[in-house]
């Protein structure tokens, strides 16, 4: 038989670490603010900012796969017909397509406490809280600002090159496979027939042409050679 002293310290230490594990559950906000620095790329906290994916304001408690604006949720999280509490949150940050088969969403979080802090964070954005908070805000380059280097005048295809001339007068010869035509009508983006070129690739021989419509992707390219060139 256990005697009652050792049997009381048992308890005590039992309920201890029961306290202990269920403040870990909770999760720190916190650290859930840097932990989110992580969801920037595809994720903004501002309201009706929708990137890759939506929104995240307001997500805590809301309808899953319901965020005003954004359209591009998969079927299978369109139709979900659950909210997003913190026992949906965690199963959904630990793998998302096993609770919602179809999704779309690959990004795991396999750690249970940055998850759990994870959760804490949006609760506490949810409530008002912001007091000693660090509010991460995904950053976008304003194409509007960018100088006459990094606007477009025309742009020529020529067999697999394109040439890209912008404002200041230089033009660029690009392999067609180096050259990636995108669109962006967000207030982050070019200025209706301005479009940008942005560079990218580790060695600097890839660019993203960036246009405020699609239309205008087929009114500037131009399938056309430099003079003494043969035509393809």
């Amino acid at each position: 038989m256990i005697p009652v002293r050792l049997a009381a310290a048992l308890l005590l230490l039992a309920t201890g670490a029961a306290k202990a594990e269920g403040a870990k559950a909770e999760g720190d906000p916190v650290a859930g603010a840097t932990a989110f620095r992580a969801c920037l790329s595809c994720h903004a906290l501002e309201p009706g900012r929708h990137m890759t994916g939506p929104s995240l304001s307001g997500i805590y408690g809301a309808p899953a796969g319901k965020a005003e604006g954004f359209d591009r949720y998969s079927e299978a999280l369109a139709a979900a017909h659950f909210a997003w509490t913190p026992q949906r949150l965690d199963a959904w940050l630990a793998n998302p397509s096993a609770l919602v088969p179809g999704s779309r969403m690959t990004y795991l979080v396999a750690d249970a406490t940055v998850r759990a802090d994870l959760i804490a964070y949006l609760k506490a954005l949810h409530d008002g809280r912001t007091d000693g908070l660090a509010i991460p805000q995904a950053s976008a380059l304003d194409l509007k600002s960018l100088g006459r280097a990094s606007r477009v005048e025309a742009v020529r295809l020529c067999r697999d090159t394109f040439r890209v001339t912008l404002k200041n007068g230089v033009t660029l010869p690009l392999w067609e496979r180096n050259l990636r035509l995108r669109v962006d009508s967000s207030t982050e983006g070019p200025a209706p027939g301005e479009p940008a070129l942005l560079p990218g690739g580790m060695q600097g021989d890839r660019y993203t042409l960036i246009f405020h419509h699609p239309a205008e992707i087929s009114a500037l390219i131009r399938s056309e050679c430099p003079p003494g060139e043969p035509a393809p």
